[in-house]
């Protein structure tokens, strides 16, 4: 007969780079040798229509007093600038067809999509996002497609695997956190191969007008960041082991084969392999472990594994890398098990719920009738203004490209002459010239108020005692949270060491912030620059190992 045919696969993606790279993971290997894997490249960039705009006349009066405060400080108005975006969008709304806005957190989508129905005076738009149940968001979809709801608030659920031509206007509020982002977002809009994408960007604050300016380059360019694939992760592995397992016995050596098979772990070492059977099977490093059932039996005589009771539950219920937030899930009161899903809560909103209170999902208002140990129960509340939910572990760092993109975008801004720089803004970084000015005025206040700019070359360290007598350092660099987050973490162990103080720490995308409490000096430089050596004991000896970090 005829000897069986493997399956082709193909891949597809419009932001997907080093293709080697991508076309290594997608093959895998035989005997070591990785399997042939033909690369098309269309070479040709979705054409753009970009504009990042800005709807106040000066970005810096933002967060200035409204009014002159008459009480507490804690009760001073300031200047925000969400009350000229608003007007903003839902002129934009009204003057397309379909428009899709994106933001970059749950958070802001409801907030966002409520603040524009009340503005509008109508349900003009939606929520969508990954908290929303999959029924609701289909049905969401169905609306705009159809033309029946003019615009959608959505995060990052929508940036792939939806094809609506009839999108022609995608709105992103903040810069997109990556060029991938930001390309995969605007080519939303004019979803045919010969129609251009159209999309704004609205900044809020200078910073983000910034990074705004530094993605439009990049993304014009189609110069998307590279993606690596990961290397030997052993919790995957583990995962494998139990599935495989489940299904048939294995001899260890078969086993092996076939995980090199796949490309992340074609360098898999045997020493890491057995390591993983080692603790499948109940051989643990010390007695910390001993309450972790083994989920194998590897018989070390024959060379064969085999699963015990309950791996093929274990392997269905706990596969994947997502880690388990303790969501709680929200469904109708009343509805049939199983049915009825709304959505999800972060299990600290719910924590501070109780029975009886109203609040949004979806741009819809619910009132919870009961709660369980793992669900909210509610009722729909048409028209009750409701409370805004929250969800923790949204922020997505930086991509070291991007921050050094926007760190050679200001050290040129500096450069040009100011007549020059705001040229080439509005020429080749699709900023309004309104945006222009308030970028080049920026730089400049950051130079006058410091002397120096962080750039791609550079990194700018701020000292000072805040109000009350302590030591503040300001660390400010654009390489983004991947970069700090570490950094901030590798601080805080050296000055833990050195004196016993514990640190108050902040780090974001644009830099580190750290309180020295207790001190008269001022924090050495040297305590903010650990040996490059020791910067990953410091940091596994930082990590906090509680709440969703442990059920990672």
């Amino acid at each position: 007969g005829r000897a069986p045919q493997r399956l082709q696969r193909v891949g597809l993606s419009a932001t997907q780079r080093p293709l080697d790279e991508i076309a290594r993971f997608l093959g895998g290997l035989d005997d070591g040798v990785p399997r042939p894997v033909r690369v098309l490249d269309a070479g040709r960039k979705k054409r753009l229509e970009l504009r990042v705009e800005v709807p106040v006349e000066d970005m810096a009066r933002l967060g200035e007093p409204a009014e002159i405060p008459t009480g507490p400080v804690t009760s001073v108005q300031r200047s925000s600038i969400w009350p000229a975006i608003h007007p903003q969008i839902l002129e934009l709304i009204r003057s397309h067809r379909s428009t899709l806005i994106f933001v970059n957190s749950r958070r802001l989508a409801e907030r966002l999509a409520g603040a524009l129905n009340e503005l509008a005076g109508e349900e003009l738009v939606h929520a969508h996002h990954g908290s929303i149940a999959r029924e609701q968001r289909l049905r969401i979809e169905d609306d705009l497609k159809s033309g029946r709801l003019p615009a959608l608030v959505a995060t990052s659920s929508l940036e792939l695997g939806i094809d609506m031509g009839a999108i022609d206007l995608v709105i992103q509020v903040e810069s997109p956190p990556s060029v991938a982002s930001g390309m995969q977002r605007i080519g939303r809009a004019g979803h045919r191969i010969d129609e251009p994408s159209t999309g704004v960007i609205i900044p809020k604050y200078r910073g983000d007008l910034l990074a705004s300016a530094a993605i439009t380059e990049g993304m014009m360019a189609g110069a998307v960041e590279p993606l690596h694939y990961p290397r030997n992760p052993l919790d995957i592995v583990a995962q494998q082991i139990v599935a495989m397992t489940a299904m048939d016995d294995w001899a260890v050596d078969d086993l092996e084969r076939v995980i090199h098979q796949a490309a992340p772990f074609a360098e898999l070492p045997r020493s890491a392999f057995e390591g993983v059977l080692d603790m499948l099977s109940g051989r643990y490093p010390s007695d910390e472990f001993a309450e972790l059932r083994p989920r194998i039996v590897w018989d070390r005589t024959a060379g064969v594994v085999r699963s015990r009771e309950g791996a093929k539950v274990v392997a269905i219920s706990n596969g994947g890398t997502i880690p388990d937030r303790g969501l709680y899930g929200v469904f109708l009161a009343g509805a049939e098990k199983g049915k009825g899903r709304v959505g999800e809560l972060d299990e600290e909103y719910v924590f501070e719920t109780k029975e009886g209170d109203v609040f949004l999902l979806g741009a819809s208002s619910w009132r919870v009738e009961e709660i369980t140990q793992d669900r909210v129960l509610v009722s729909p509340a048409p028209g009750v203004p409701g409370r805004m939910p929250f969800w923790h572990g949204e922020n997505v760092g930086r991509p070291l490209e991007f921050g050094r993109a926007i760190g050679a975008l200001t050290r040129r801004l500096r450069l040009l002459p100011a007549d020059e720089a705001t040229k080439e803004l509005v020429t080749k970084h699709a900023l309004a010239e309104g945006a222009a000015r308030n970028l080049m005025q920026y730089v400049r206040d950051q130079e006058a108020a410091t002397g120096a700019v962080p750039d791609d070359h550079t990194i700018v360290v701020e000292r000072y005692l805040d109000d009350m007598g302590d030591w503040r350092v300001c660390i400010l660099s654009h390489f983004g949270a991947r970069v700090h987050a570490p950094w901030a973490m590798a601080i805080g162990a050296m000055v833990r060491e050195r004196n016993g103080d514990e640190p108050d720490i902040l780090w974001t995308n644009d830099g580190i912030v750290v309180r020295f409490p207790g001190t008269d000096q001022p924090p050495p430089v040297e305590l903010l620059l650990p040996d490059p050596d020791s910067v990953s004991d410091l940091v596994q000896a930082s990590l906090a190992v509680g709440g969703g970090g442990a059920r990672e």
